[in-house]
């Protein structure tokens, strides 16, 4: 239980950096069990409330979460007996954070035998002329490429489209090419190989000339029967 607490973050000279859920107000993490979160004050923290743990009954209400960075309040499972209510969260990209709140994420990748697009030589950073000029070596640079530019020797290529979900495996995706109308919906396939995922994850694939614009689709499914 948390209660009546005042939590602020100074983001100063002297603060050392963290990953966004090492910088809550309140976090339940790991082996916690049920909890209770009221008549709180945070300020400035990247994320607010943060509950992962198991699965369990909550209880947050009449907090204050101000000026943060990520969510407000969230959680990594939900219970129907969780008690979120009464609460001002203001200042944060999202809120509120749950998992079926998450879009499912698209990728794109090409088949063999397109590749990434690298580069060669080293990348510099040059200095202003005014404090004495000159340049600074950054890296070199990869042949293997890290953006999304490839190359394909081929006028045809493989577009494997992947889809990921906080929640569930994605039930359907859809394809189109430039502008034409979305293809029917087909079952989503588990990816494999090399660019396989966890059971979240689904992949499709077309075929495509390397002049056509691509766009794809994913749709969660409606239901847990689906899921």
């Amino acid at each position: 239980m948390v209660e009546d607490g005042r939590f602020f973050c100074t983001r100063d000279r002297f603060r050392i950096p963290q990953g966004e859920q090492q910088e809550c107000g309140i976090k339940y993490y790991s082996s916690a069990f049920e909890g209770e979160i009221r008549r709180n004050l945070m300020v400035g923290f990247t994320d607010g409330i943060f509950i992962k743990c198991a699965p369990s009954v909550f209880t947050v209400e009449h907090n204050t979460v101000l000026n943060g960075t990520t969510h407000g309040v969230g959680c990594t499972s939900w219970v129907p007996k969780t008690v979120i209510r009464f609460n001002i969260v203001t200042g944060f990209a999202w809120p509120l954070l749950f998992p079926d709140m998450i879009p499912a994420v698209v990728s794109l990748s090409l088949a063999q035998p397109a590749k990434r697009a690298g580069g060669s030589g080293e990348l510099y950073f040059e200095r202003d002329p005014w404090i004495g000029g000159g340049r600074n070596l950054v890296r070199e640079l990869s042949a293997e490429g890290q953006g999304d530019e490839w190359v394909t020797p081929d006028p045809q290529l493989g577009v494997m489209i992947g889809a990921e979900d906080a929640v569930s495996k994605p039930a359907q995706m859809k394809i189109r090419l430039g502008s034409d109308a979305w293809s029917a919906g087909r079952p989503a396939g588990r990816s494999t190989g090399r660019n396989g995922g966890g059971a979240g994850a689904s992949q499709g694939a077309a075929h495509l000339r390397s002049r056509d614009r691509r766009g794809c689709q994913g749709r969660r499914s409606s239901s847990a029967a689906r899921r």
